[in-house]
């Protein structure tokens, strides 16, 4: 699957160890309100209030904190991936 975020988005891996406890698979409602994932790609813009373009605060590769409820789920055949706003980016791992 091929796909390209747009305006202020980043594609977000979400680590399927992130989300399984032994071996079984936790309910989306039953886990916390922030996942870690990877960045695999940004949006090809970001503005700020002003209207301004503004670089990403992250780049490709960096493993991330992202707000559990927010975001879209795009399911593949090989990954879990979600479509995140930027500003629901709660951390990077340094």
């Amino acid at each position: 699957m091929k796909i390209r975020p747009l305006q202020g988005h980043v594609l977000v891996y979400m680590d399927p160890a992130e989300t399984q406890s032994g071996g079984v698979l936790i309910p989306e409602t039953a886990q916390s309100r922030s996942q870690v994932g990877q960045v695999r790609k940004l949006g090809i813009w970001r503005q700020n209030k002003a209207g301004n373009l503004v670089p990403y605060p992250v780049k490709t590769g960096d493993r991330v904190v992202v707000n559990a409820r927010s975001g879209r789920w795009l399911h593949s055949e090989r990954e879990r991936l979600k479509l995140v706003p930027m500003d629901k980016v709660l951390a990077v791992f340094q």
